[in-house]
């Protein structure tokens, strides 16, 4: 008997040893797979693409079964616009994942992004077939009608996601911002209150709460909204602008740019760059000048370009387009507005037909200065 349990022993003993190096063997495949992934991101950066495409085949022999590898891949061909070859990445995450609806999601949301949403609605359809109903689901097919303007398909798709998962903040702000399009205010601004509930650290449920009210005509909810996301996210650049925004509209000009001074002190007060931001610069002046090409670095609209110089341990071979003074200047002899359509990034934002053209030519005089005048001599 005691021979009979030394034996079983023994054998448990082997079967342990023979998992834990199956195991271990797993492990090791999987950190050589998203090492060969890390690098085939790096080689598509650099622009190597048949080194990327190789590491991603590499990636995708170690784990052929596993579809997060082929979504990777299809992100990367997305990247670089190969749109077929893309889809198929996709199809073939969808065959290896069997009954997962990850990848289903994730090529659905590949053509709602394109505006494809014929297709996005088919590929979600299916996908709530082999979720069996996963609230996910149902709120991404949710989002693809809403892009429709098939209000009331979203808004089934939006309840159908609450029933399944009543706790999911997300639904409700998103269900909120349909209705608020609509117009269906105090149906938008319950959904929003009741996202803030689950989330209340949430700062964009406050700013479109201050829109609701703003539309609706209670102007002073309104205000509060956009001040408490200002209060709970104080670092949020986006709240003091649409703060301002708010103030505009109501005509209130000086509270509107005192907001907006606050963003811009706060910004220049950290316009120096991490070390990671720095180190990049440095690797991307080493490869583009080391293909012969002139490297051209353009500040910011209103920005110093200061900081940007202080990146480079060398100035040497660097243009760099100063559009600080020009942009001021311009903006002193008329309003702001005359070249930004927003202030997304407080003392600037995206630029109108006047900022782009404003832009452009002082890029093109800067080369013409310190490039093309001083190749021709």
């Amino acid at each position: 008997q005691d021979v009979s349990k030394f034996k079983k022993f023994i054998k448990s003993l082997r079967v342990y040893k023979l998992l834990k190096f199956f195991l271990a063997r797993l492990h090791e495949k999987d950190m050589l797979k998203e090492i060969y992934l890390a690098r085939a991101w790096y080689f598509q950066e650099v622009d190597n693409y048949p080194k990327a495409e190789r590491l991603f085949g590499k990636a995708i022999a170690i784990r052929p079964k596993d579809y997060n590898t082929y979504i990777e891949f299809a992100r990367y061909y997305v990247e670089r616009e190969n749109y077929p070859k893309a889809e198929e990445m996709f199809t073939k995450a969808i065959k290896v994942g069997g009954n997962n609806y990850m990848p289903y999601i994730e090529f659905g949301e590949y053509y709602r992004e394109r505006k494809n949403y014929p297709k996005s609605e088919e590929i979600f359809k299916n996908a709530l077939e082999v979720s069996r109903g996963d609230y996910r689901v149902f709120f991404e097919l949710g989002q693809c009608y809403d892009e429709e303007n098939e209000f009331l398909k979203a808004e089934e798709m939006f309840n159908e996601c609450i029933k399944a998962n009543p706790g999911f903040s997300d639904v409700y702000f998103e269900l909120g911002k349909s209705y608020h399009k609509q117009k269906r205010y105090v149906e938008s601004g319950n959904m929003l209150i009741k996202a803030l509930e689950l989330n209340p650290a949430n700062s964009d449920i406050l700013i479109e709460l201050g829109w609701c009210y703003f539309d609706e005509g209670s102007l002073i909810q309104a205000e509060i909204s956009f001040k408490k996301a200002i209060e709970i996210n104080p670092k949020e650049d986006f709240a003091y602008t649409e703060l301002s925004g708010f103030y505009k509209k109501e005509k209130r000009y000086q509270e509107a740019e005192d907001t907006i001074k606050k963003v811009v002190e706060r910004i220049r007060s950290t316009d120096r760059a991490t070390n990671i931001t720095i180190e990049n610069y440095r690797k991307l002046k080493k490869i583009v000048l080391g293909r012969g090409i002139k490297l051209v670095c353009v500040q910011y609209p209103r920005r110093s370009i200061e900081p940007l110089k202080k990146n480079f341990r060398s100035l040497q071979n660097v243009i760099f387009v100063d559009n600080e003074k020009i942009f001021q200047d311009a903006i002193n002899k008329g309003v702001y507005e005359d070249y930004f359509v927003d202030r997304f990034a407080g003392d600037f934002g995206h630029a109108n037909f006047h900022g782009n053209d404003l832009l452009a030519n002082n890029v093109a005089d800067v080369l013409i200065k310190e490039y093309f005048s001083k190749v021709t001599e």
